[in-house]
């Protein structure tokens, strides 16, 4: 659902590097700053083994979150000299730590890389909601492991279907795009969830913080699967609730439970749109990696041409949004396609209610390429007053005849 709930990418990615760097090492910064592997090592065949070693590491870390790369991560940003380097290894390793549910790992990650560099708002607002989660258990699946659900879309188009804590269920926006699962203050006195002490704050569309508590779903249950210590963020019912009440919402089903699934799909079948997962879903034939992750979001790696140029692009997939919308860094780096673009006034909707902006641009048609399948879409909002690090978010405008997503493999395959 935007940004309140992508929180963590835009401290985690955005402001990778707010000191200046080494001149000798711009060119590794510049690279984990966009997140390009390739271009990450790249840049680092010139330098030590220690920066190679980090290089190798913090790309390998976009694409894996087995034991592995975590040691891997870890012993490469310790030996790091340069400061910067370090403490963006040391971000890289709270990142991954945080999508493996490591929490306390995570928060020292974080606080090395404060120590070596200070934090800004949005990385301190991070690192406190990392640590209010220190002794809560990672996600897990406990049994089932796949299963089919079926999908109501609600007013907003989005998709929606039943979870279940205990006796009581919620009807839950399916959201790959929520670091975290979420949901407001009635469903989760309802549903019985363990409220944490811990009071935190998440980032929002329409204002700087949110405040929030959180809780935890000690056995969650979806489409025949139980699922252990799941994290909600909880919300008062009104930052849950948008256009005076006409659209509400209960619950948001969050990147802790998807990746559980290793492998999730929406698709039609006998005439009705089901979300199903492990062996329910269609299997995804050998493609090219085109997701990486950045903590909890999965960005999605497609391509735009540029007068006559591919320009890659990196974006939030986000089964949140109804529609794909560019931000700041597309503004930059695919400019021309804004020569001659419209101002319009336009309104989003976060946590805590909506933010309007009157020099946003509108492209009346953009053609992006995902996965070698090429999707036109037409009234597309450029963001450009915002400056996150990614190029937009991509939504269910481009997915709209459903997908697949093996997370694994780092593959999603529109249909």
């Amino acid at each position: 659902m935007n940004k309140q709930h992508h929180f963590l990418f835009a401290a985690l990615v955005a402001a990778v590097f707010a000191a200046p760097a080494y001149a000798d090492h711009e060119g590794m910064l510049a690279a984990i700053s966009d997140m390009d592997p390739a271009a990450l090592v790249r840049e680092a065949e010139s330098e030590g083994p220690a920066e190679r070693a980090l290089a190798k590491a913090v790309a390998g870390s976009w694409m894996r979150h087995d034991p592995a790369i975590t040691f891997e991560l870890a012993d490469a940003a310790s030996r790091e000299a340069d400061p910067a380097l370090k403490s963006a290894g040391f971000r890289a390793l709270m990142s991954l730590c945080l999508r493996r549910g490591e929490f306390a790992a995570a928060a020292v990650a974080g606080r090395d890389a404060a120590a070596l560099q200070p934090l800004d708002a949005s990385e301190a607002q991070a690192l406190t909601f990392v640590e209010a989660l220190v002794g809560v258990p990672p996600t897990r699946l406990l049994s089932g492991g796949a299963g089919r659900a079926p999908i109501a879309r609600d007013l907003a188009g989005l998709m929606r279907a039943d979870i279940k804590v205990g006796a009581e269920s919620v009807a839950a926006i399916l959201d790959t795009g929520a670091n975290f699962s979420t949901i407001n203050e009635t469903s989760a006195r309802r549903l019985g969830l363990r409220m944490l002490e811990s009071t935190v704050s998440v980032g929002s569309s329409s204002r700087d913080a949110v405040a929030s508590r959180l809780g935890v779903a000690e056995r969650l249950s979806f489409a025949g699967s139980d699922f252990s210590n799941v994290v909600f963020i909880v919300l008062p019912d009104t930052d849950l609730s948008f256009a005076n009440g006409a659209y509400t919402i209960d619950a948001i089903l969050g990147m802790p439970v998807f990746l559980e699934m290793k492998h999730i799909e929406v698709a039609k079948v006998d005439g009705r749109e089901v979300f199903a997962f492990g062996d329910e879903a269609a299997e995804v034939e050998a493609a090219e990696r085109n997701i990486l992750f950045s903590a909890m979001s999965p960005m999605a790696q497609l391509s735009i041409d540029v007068t006559g140029q591919p320009v890659r692009l990196s974006m939030l997939l986000d089964s949140g949004a109804q529609k794909t919308s560019f931000e700041g860094a597309f503004a930059k780096d695919a400019a021309a396609l804004l020569d001659g673009a419209e101002t319009v006034s336009s309104t989003r909707g976060g946590a805590g209610g909506m933010v309007t902006s009157d020099t946003t641009k509108r492209l009346a048609t953009a053609s992006v390429t995902l996965g070698g399948k090429a999707v036109t879409l037409e009234n597309v909002d450029v963001h450009v007053d915002d400056d996150d690090a990614s190029h937009g978010i991509l939504g269910l405008d481009v997915l709209k005849d459903g997908f697949v997503i093996d997370w694994d493999a780092g593959v999603v395959v529109a249909h």
